[in-house]
């Protein structure tokens, strides 16, 4: 949901639109063949990836070889492509615009009444206020200045991820900007084509068929939970949920220590090492074994500025022993997810632990900013824990769930975001889904006194600012761990999170 700090004309936003799908053919997607298709492709996928590894074990018949290339190129034939034409005027109007008249007041609940008669995969709604139901803007352009309307977007997740809402966003403010202004030359109103969609996903998945190194996986994120829950049933998990909001004094606290202690640290990763520590405590685990949802903009150059689904899984290993510090922690996860140091899960690896982030930017683009929205809703059948464990939301009923644990961290607002967990009550009983919670608030209250205490809880001996360089370097070389550096250098090994340097000033 975007907010316009002034008018939007109807005929402005349906020429902005028209233009837009033009430029991202996902917007425009129709699905030639039905869904089963393309989990049966992940099926055969599958098996030719594991035919292709026991093959180079060596433990098949050469002859079985010629079957690989012989499956390889069949999958590459019978992959279902998109359908993605101009789309017809009548289309346009009909299915994908469509115009709103509500109080300024009542938006929530136009948007619900929008969700509920959704058509998929994609439709721009312009909700307008009439003048009386709206103060006058104190000033053009103003942030504080109350919406004269609202732009509401629903796209299906079955062609975008959480990461199109940005080359989305900057391209709708600036097409409706242009059709707003005076009519320009046709060369000036052209926009830069930016890749096909489809064309990347098939790119990514000839060269993983290929068997060659890939810098971005093919094995689409749905399918791959469809087809280990169609084959494996009995690893479904039975579970509960809670949540809870990291308030803006809270995330503000976070990001300052973050940028302090490891700098150029974003303030998502620090959160996934909050998780990390968190989940360190609860477990007493000396390591910490996660799956994070990748939105896959790597590669190809232009990919980022394309409104698609590019998302898949990657694994990160962060060691959690106490050995390692609240400051390593924090320092191995930011440089390993910046500089990608984490691989692709095999083909039938279980996936216990997932983590999705899903930052958004709430920053002012053109004349549309992202309106916040609440992240944490209450029922009859939730509870609230008390205060001491940080205004943490747990759910009394018992659901399905695909996998032990699934974290989803939200951002909100500006500067709040959402923690919502899905969490395998045999394996994470209530209790303990509670002590997440404040295992959360005491890592935060660690890493403002004592950076350098074990992950673990035990506090360093030695002050911060007396460790010196040795102990904690933000290159990519040594990066975050005391273990990196004892291993590095067999003069100094950090015990229980207590420094013990020799030969050193």
């Amino acid at each position: 949901l975007f907010r316009s700090a002034r008018p939007l004309e109807p005929r402005a936003v349906r020429g902005a639109l028209a233009r837009l799908v033009r430029r991202h053919a996902a917007l425009r997607l129709r699905f030639g063949e039905p869904p089963e298709v393309q989990t049966r492709f992940m099926e055969a996928a599958v098996v030719l990836d594991l035919l292709r590894s026991d093959a180079l074990a060596g433990s098949m018949l050469p002859t079985i070889s010629t079957v690989v290339t012989a499956a390889q190129a069949a999958l590459q034939t019978c992959w279902p492509r998109w359908c993605t034409p101009a789309l017809p005027d009548h289309e346009l109007e009909g299915r994908m615009f469509v115009e709103v008249e509500c109080d300024a007041a009542a938006v929530d609940s136009a948007v619900r009444r929008l969700r509920k008669d959704f058509a998929p995969p994609f439709q721009l709604a312009l909700l307008k206020h009439p003048p009386g139901t709206a103060e006058v803007l104190p000033e053009a352009g103003s942030d504080s200045a109350p919406p004269s309307c609202h732009l509401c977007v629903l796209i299906s997740h079955a062609i975008a991820d959480g990461s199109a809402v940005v080359p989305f966003l900057h391209d709708l403010a600036h097409l409706c900007a242009e059709e707003q202004e005076p009519v320009k030359p046709p060369a000036k109103r052209k926009l830069s084509r930016v890749p096909h969609f489809g064309a990347i996903l098939e790119d990514r998945l000839m060269r993983t068929l290929g068997g060659g190194p890939a810098q971005e996986d093919a094995m689409y994120l749905d399918r791959r939970m469809e087809f280990l829950e169609g084959h494996f049933p009995e690893a479904r998990c039975r579970g509960y949920d809670q949540s809870f909001n990291v308030a803006p004094d809270e995330a503000h606290e976070l990001g300052r220590l973050a940028a302090a202690l490891v700098p150029g640290c974003p303030m998502e990763l620090a959160l996934l090492s909050m998780v990390v520590l968190s989940l360190a405590r609860v477990e007493a685990a000396p390591s910490v074994r996660l799956v994070l949802v990748h939105h896959g903009r790597d590669q190809p150059p232009g990919a980022a500025d394309v409104v698609g689904l590019f998302t898949d899984f990657r694994v990160l290993t962060v060691p959690t022993s106490d050995l390692m510090s609240l400051m390593g922690v924090l320092g191995f996860v930011s440089t390993a997810v910046q500089e990608r140091s984490w691989r692709p899960p095999g083909a039938l690896e279980p996936i216990d632990t997932l983590v999705n982030i899903v930052p958004s930017p709430f920053g002012r683009v053109g004349c549309l900013t992202q309106a916040p929205h609440s992240g944490m809703m209450s029922s009859s059948w939730a509870s609230w824990t008390d205060g001491s464990e940080g205004g943490l939301w747990q759910s009394k009923r018992i659901v399905p769930l695909r996998r032990k644990l699934e974290l989803q961290m939200e951002q909100v607002d500006a500067s709040e975001w959402n923690l919502t967990m899905y969490l395998d009550e045999a394996t994470y009983p209530p209790e303990n889904g509670r002590r997440f919670r404040a295992r959360w608030l005491q890592i935060l209250r660690g890493l403002r006194e004592d950076p350098m205490q074990s992950v673990q809880g035990v506090a360093a001996r030695t002050p911060c600012s007396q460790q010196g360089p040795a102990v904690f370097s933000s290159d990519s070389a040594g990066v975050a761990a005391e273990g990196h550096a004892s291993s590095a250098d067999p003069e100094q090994r950090c015990v229980d999170g207590r420094s013990e340097c020799k030969g050193h000033a």
